[in-house]
């Protein structure tokens, strides 16, 4: 029976019985089976994963598969004698066994071993397990138990598997040559070993708990290497390179597993199909520059490429050099090179023959399409060529673009018809464009030639040429015909002729000039100008018809830039001249520009041409009515003496500088009087004027200065009043169906007045309305509310509109429900008999605001009646039965006693008698040994009173170092020897009472300080160079005390940095290593621990090496017994290569032959190898 090894898993007991009447039962009891069990002596648990072969397999050791810890009894010891060993093998095992050679099928159980000697043994079992069918995957439980009486059972699980590999690629169908090859061998799911393609790393593993497979290739694509690369920092060995027959190529690989006794193993097998396709069309070119269609004959082109699809290849006309390339390409490199020939070039298009790569240039001589022909191959290592592609490109020659011919001009009237001066100028630029090629242009003025040139083409893109046209002097209205044609000098059917008509005119400079006499104008007088047309540039020459042609003019006001206002309408400037009379009184502005404007009168039909004064004149405006103004003023009222201050605002601001004199006039009298004020000019706007109480009018005369017009302004009306001040007298608060009456305490300059010189106004709702007048104001309320109370007062000479007269008071009136008023009692709490104490009452109104009248009696213990809010009492000692006694304190509101205004406050006292307590001593230290701290308080003991003048006179330890006696009953001293000690103090009170208190005291000695010194080393050989982390374990001391320094030292030197740890490197032999330390207190420690280092052995090294189409791959096999490989350093035909990994690929297309070969391994101690060389 197998025990009960799973969660959950138990037995089931049936039992049926049945009577020879025929009645039956059953009963079933469930149950587990949990024996003594016994371990796998190499600490697995319980699980074995064998290989599922028939070889019987041993660990790297020696050992066999199953290999127990002794077996005990019962009682702990070991078995000992000669029994028999038994083997089951568990029903649902998936693989018949093979145990100690012994086969064994599920539900079978065989002996395996007759009188084994446990007593030879050890106690121990070793038996050899494996399967009896191949290639059969599963769990297989087995039990092994023996006949000696309570010896345990062991229970292993044999777990089969089948050696098989993931084979990966980044895909299964690639190209030939133009793709990689890259497959990659990883362990398929539920395979325990690792994959390698060292013999040596396989023999050295265990084949049980850490299997390592060795990876063969059987049959790889053609052109393919074995490699081994990073995945994830792990190595996964693979096939890199690439396939050249098109078609199925097998990729076959074996495993092999190594038995601990060197025996080789086959543990599995498999194989994947690469397919590989034909690489024609898998790449593309174009060329980089767009010359899908060029221009003829002029232009030269270039033809160069560019790839259009597939992976990178760069292209070379040289065969040799794509051979050389793909012979010597590093195995997995993605670089390529691609022959390119060209099989079909047009006429007129060379190849460059300086370049190895594919380069055309030149130009084509006729119209219509031109092909282009190439073949793109790539060659193999071993130099079979493969094509990639045939391709071709059409290229279509047409004639080019005509060339345009463009005048820039300014005196473009319309079209190809422009008018220009009459006595010859620059008439414009004519601008040609055109493709980059030689340009023949010729420029011809009626039938005179002016220019005729052939221009070669700049450095841009296009062509573009600039040319000068001047006109020569021609009558007016005269028309003259220039021709500019432009044509291919090598493809001159391919023109260009623009015809433009030059009508001569009047000359640029001919203006109006405006004639004024003087700077200034009155806008009420008409103002007379005169036009002259003429020559701006000979402003003194006459004028001339034929020359300067027929002009009629008009004047215009210029407000701003681009907005004008005519002032005149046309009118003919017969003989060069007209005369205009221009009235001002429409402008607004108190300066006006004034300038000419001439239209030219034109023969040619739709040309019209203005001239603008270039100097317009420039005048003042001055403005000669009367001026209309008013009087402002921010306040026409306020309280004597009242400082008004007034402004003159005119009507019109254009009338600001016609302005004149002005004079303030005030009347005191309704306006039958006036008196006048004439300030200074620059003050002459303004009138600042203090009033006294009374009626007043302002007003102010302006006089125009250029006419001297007067006008009076609008008289407005001053009042100077007393403010008085006002306060409202009444409650705040009041009980909800009482009324208050509130009154207006009305004041001048501090002085009561009456209130015939005032007006008082009430509000209830916060000002919002004013609903009644007079001295006073009753309010009341039969439930809560509150009025917003606000009173306003003003003189009564003041205006009733003028917010500022007005003195505001405000208050706000609560109608509050009745409620008690709230008493409290104050007095000693703790009272002593035979004594008198004073309690006093204080009461609180129930709200703020109120006006009331209160009335109280106190309650004294004793039951007495005290009338008053203060009262004496002295306890009795019938009050000392009591734990406290009340004082009690009742008060009402006269009037509202009977409606609930009563409330009382009782304060309770206890009552106590002096009693003399006993005492008690509390002693604290901070540490047991010396120096101790010792802080020793005494405290009355279940006393509740107050002592009377107490007072504590201390004796302390001798030699005790006082700290801390700010309080009489605490005392806080250091002793700093050890021993026994006593302290006493003496309480006393001033009614002649007295107490000794005494507390012994026990100070030790502190242990002394011990040091255990531990080191962990940077290797478990303890080989040098050997780095060792030193960890000091300290115990004893002084609790209170404190490691102040650390020195590590070796062999008596001490470490340059010395923390809680500490570090050295040491070499071979034997070392001695020390901890000092000292503590704050001043004590020091020393520990000291010994490290024997031994002596470096040096790697041993050979090589092996393996020969591919393309490259010899030599292997390092290097072992360091006391530790691991860190590096190999390589050295090819005497030269030392960077390479530090344990192998090496040259290349056969660097040398002919295999070169000379050495290595050196270098351990992680940094040991070198003696050097090994091959070839």
């Amino acid at each position: 029976m197998f025990p009960s090894l799973k969660e959950g898993e138990s037995y089931t007991l049936t039992v049926s019985g049945e009577d020879a009447q025929g009645n039956a039962v059953q009963k079933a009891v469930g149950f587990e089976y949990k024996p003594r069990q016994v371990m796998l002596a190499d600490g697995m648990d319980g699980k074995v994963m064998v290989p599922a072969v028939t070889h019987e397999f041993v660990h790297a050791d020696g050992k066999r598969i199953i290999e127990t810890k002794p077996l005990t009894l019962s009682d702990g010891a070991v078995v000992t004698g000669s029994y028999d060993v038994f083997a089951t093998l568990r029903s649902d095992a998936k693989v018949p066994l093979v145990v100690n050679g012994v086969r064994i099928e599920p539900g079978q159980t065989m002996g395996i071993m007759s009188q084994h000697d446990f007593g030879a043994s050890g106690g121990r079992l070793s038996i050899p397990v494996k399967p009896a069918v191949p290639d059969v995957v599963g769990s297989s439980s087995l039990l092994v138990m023996t006949s000696a009486p309570n010896s345990p059972i062991l229970v292993v699980d044999i777990n089969t598997w089948k050696g098989t590999a993931k084979l990966s690629a980044e895909s299964w169908t690639i190209r030939q040559v133009i793709d990689p090859v890259k497959i990659y061998a990883l362990p398929e799911s539920g395979v325990p070993c690792r994959f390698t393609t060292k013999e040596d790393v396989a023999m050295a593993a265990d084949p049980i708990r850490d299997p390592v497979c060795l990876l063969q290739w059987d049959r790889t694509p053609d052109e393919a290497e074995q490699t081994t690369q990073d995945n994830n920092g792990m190595k996964v060995a693979g096939l890199v390179g690439q396939a050249v027959s098109i078609g199925e190529q097998p990729v076959e690989y074996s495993l092999y597993l190594f038995s601990g006794d060197g025996s080789k193993v086959k543990v599995g097998s498999g194989s994947q199909n690469l397919t590989v396709t034909t690489a024609y069309g898998s790449v593309g070119y174009t060329p980089i520059d767009d010359i899908a269609q060029v221009n003829r004959v002029i232009e030269d082109f270039d033809v160069n490429f560019k790839q259009s699809k597939g992976p990178d290849c760069s292209i070379t006309l040289s065969a040799d050099r794509a051979k050389k390339e793909a012979a010597n390409k590093a195995v997995g490199s993605a670089s390529r090179a691609c022959l390119f020939e060209w099989q079909q070039i047009p006429d007129g298009l060379v190849q460059d023959p300086l370049s190895e790569s594919p380069s055309l240039s030149g130009s084509l001589a006729s119209n219509g399409v031109h092909p282009l022909g190439w073949r793109v191959s790539i060659f193999t290592r071993n130099g079979t060529r493969v094509t990639l592609n045939d391709e071709t490109f059409n290229v279509e020659a047409v004639d080019p673009p005509a060339p345009t011919v463009e005048l820039a001009s300014d005196y473009n009237f319309k079209d190809n018809i422009y008018l220009v001066p009459m006595t010859g100028n620059y008439l414009g630029d004519a601008i040609i464009n055109s493709e980059r090629a030689d340009l023949d242009i010729a420029i011809s003025r009626n039938s005179d030639v002016l220019e005729s040139e052939t221009f070669t083409p700049g450095w841009g893109a296009t062509n573009k040429v600039y040319r000068r046209i001047n006109t020569d002097e021609r009558a007016l209205w005269e028309e003259t015909t220039y021709k500019v044609n432009a044509a291919y000098n090598k493809v001159p059917d391919v023109k260009t002729e623009v015809v433009y008509r030059a009508i001569s005119a009047p000359s640029d400079s001919i203006r109006p000039i405006v004639e004024v006499k003087g700077d200034t104008a009155i806008d009420t007088q008409a103002l007379p100008v005169r036009v002259l047309i003429r020559d701006q540039y000979k402003p003194d020459g006459d004028y001339d018809a034929n020359t300067m042609g027929v002009w009629k003019v008009r004047l215009i006001q210029q407000k701003a830039y681009n907005e004008t206002v005519a002032l005149t309408d046309y009118a003919e400037a017969s003989n060069g001249e007209a005369q205009f009379s221009v009235d001002l009184s429409g402008v607004d502005t108190s300066s006006v520009r004034i300038a000419a404007e001439a239209v030219l009168e034109s023969p040619v039909e739709g040309y019209n041409r203005t001239e603008l004064s270039i100097r317009p004149a420039f005048l003042t405006v001055l403005r000669g009515g009367a001026i209309g103004a008013g009087v402002e003023a921010r306040k026409l009222s306020g309280e004597a003496p009242f400082t008004a201050v007034f402004k003159l605002s005119l009507d019109d601001r254009q009338d600001l500088r016609a302005t004149g004199q002005v004079v303030w006039e005030t009347s005191k009298d309704d306006g039958k009087t006036w008196e006048q004020f004439i300030p200074e000019d620059r003050y002459k706007y303004q009138l600042v004027k203090t009033f006294d109480k009374g009626e007043y009018q302002v007003r102010a005369k302006v006089v125009n200065v250029n006419s001297g017009a007067e006008k009076y302004t609008e008289a407005v009306s001053v009042v100077a009043y007393d403010k008085p001040d006002i306060a409202v007298i009444g409650p705040t608060t009041l009980f909800v169906g009482s009324e208050g009456k509130y009154t207006a305490n009305l004041t001048l300059n501090d002085e009561p007045i009456s209130g015939g010189n005032a007006i008082v106004e009430w509000s209830t709702d916060g000002g919002k309305t004013y609903a009644q007048t007079g001295d006073s104001i009753t309010l009341s309320s039969d439930e809560e509310t509150r009025y917003r109370l606000w009173a306003r007062v003003r003189s009564a000479t003041a205006p009733a509109d003028d917010g500022y007269a007005y003195e505001v008071a405000k208050t706000a009136v609560d109608f509050r429900a009745v409620k008690a008023p709230r008493p409290y009692v104050t007095g000693p709490r703790v009272i002593e008999t035979g004594k008198k104490y004073v309690f006093k009452a204080e009461t609180s109104l129930p709200y703020r605001g109120m006006d009331v009248k209160l009335n109280g009696f106190f309650t004294l213990p004793d039951g007495s009646i005290v009338q008053g809010d203060t009262a004496e009492y002295e306890p009795s000692d019938t009050d000392l039965n009591q734990a406290t006694v009340e004082t009690k304190y009742t008060t009402w509101i006269e009037g509202y006693r009977d409606q609930g205004a009563e409330a009382s406050h009782s304060l309770r006292s206890r009552v106590w008698q002096y009693v003399w307590p006993s005492f008690g001593m509390q002693v604290r230290k901070n540490a047991d040994v010396a120096p101790a701290t010792i802080t020793a308080s005494v405290r009355p003991i279940a006393f509740n009173g107050k002592l009377e003048e107490p007072t504590y006179e201390w004796e302390l330890p001798e030699g005790a170092v006082i700290q801390d006696q700010r309080q009489d009953i605490v005392r806080s001293f250091v002793i700093n020897e050890p021993g026994d000690y006593n302290i006493k103090v003496t309480v006393r009170d001033a009614r002649g009472h007295e107490t000794v208190i005494e507390q012994p005291l026990k100070i030790g000695q502190a242990a002394p300080y011990a040091i255990d010194l531990q080191y962990s080393g940077s290797n478990k050989y303890e080989r040098e160079p050997l780095d060792v982390l030193l960890r000091p374990y300290i115990s004893g001391g002084h609790p209170r005390d404190r490691i102040s320094t650390r020195v590590y030292s070796v062999d008596g030197t001490p470490l340059e940095s010395s923390g809680y740890y500490g570090r050295a490197t040491l070499g071979a032999g034997e070392h001695s290593i020390k901890l000092k330390i000292t503590s704050e207190m001043g004590h020091e420690a020393e520990g000291e621990v010994n490290i024997n280092v031994a002596e470096n052995k040096l790697p041993a090294c050979s090589l092996s090496s393996r020969e591919t189409v393309g490259s010899w791959i030599v292997y390092a096999n290097c072992e360091d017994t006391d530790g691991r490989m860190k590096s190999y350093e390589w050295t090819i035909a005497g030269e030392l290569q960077s390479i530090s990994s344990d192998r090496v690929t040259i290349s056969k297309g660097t040398y002919e032959t295999m070169p000379t070969i050495s290595l050196v391994g270098v351990d992680d101690s940094g040991g070198k190898s003696e050097a090994v060389t091959m070839n």
